[in-house]
Parts: structure tokens; C-alpha cells; sequence
């Protein structure tokens, strides 16, 4: 069996099987809100451990006048919740898209 015609087989499978595995997964994955005054950035992380996130560096940042800059203010939401938890960047790398994010109150 090749991979496309397995991967066929894993999509057009059992749909309980795959809402199960949606289910499961939707906790570690978050909205991703990231704005600099009229600037906004969205998308999404996922949950390493309590308190570190990971997502790619173009939603955290933007370009102005050809300079990559960081956004100002970054939150994140749990698909369970209407609010936003600040983060911050705790290290990233624009050559690979990557940024590690903090949550500054981990008492969500």
C-alpha cells in the first residue's frame, strides 16, 4: 500500500475514529492573537507543557518598511474558553518559523 492511497484510507476511515482523535487533540491546541496597534496576527499553538507553547514565528511578528518586528501584545484561548491568557516569547527562530511562548500566569 502507497502513502497516498494509505493516507486515503486514514481520512475516509471510520468517522467515529477520527472525531475521537479530534476530541482528544482539541486541548492542546489554542487560538493564537497577536496585534501591534492596528497590526493583527492570528493562529495557532500547541500545548508542550503547563506553562510553553510552540507556533511559527510569522504569527508572532510583522513586517514594517521591510524590518521584521515582534508583535506587542500576544494572547492565546483554549478552544474550551472565551478568554485570553497573555504570553510571551521565550525564544524563537525566523529562519526555521518557529516561536516558544510562555504563559505568564499559568492559573487558567
Amino acid at each position: 500500500m502507497g502513502i497516498l492511497s494509505h493516507t486515503w484510507y486514514l481520512f475516509s476511515g471510520d468517522v467515529e475514529i477520527s472525531s475521537t482523535i479530534f476530541q482528544n487533540s482539541l486541548p492542546s491546541v489554542v487560538e493564537v492573537k497577536a496585534s501591534t496597534g492596528d497590526v493583527e496576527s492570528f493562529g495557532t499553538a500547541v500545548v508542550l507543557s503547563e506553562s510553553e507553547l510552540v507556533t511559527n514565528f510569522h504569527v508572532v511578528s510583522y513586517i514594517f518598511q521591510s524590518v521584521t518586528n515582534i508583535h506587542q501584545d500576544i494572547k492565546i484561548r483554549f478552544s474550551n474558553s472565551d478568554e485570553y491568557y497573555v504570553v510571551e516569547i521565550k525564544h524563537y527562530d525566523s529562519n526555521l518559523d518557529l516561536a516558544l511562548l510562555v504563559l505568564e500566569n499559568t492559573q487558567f
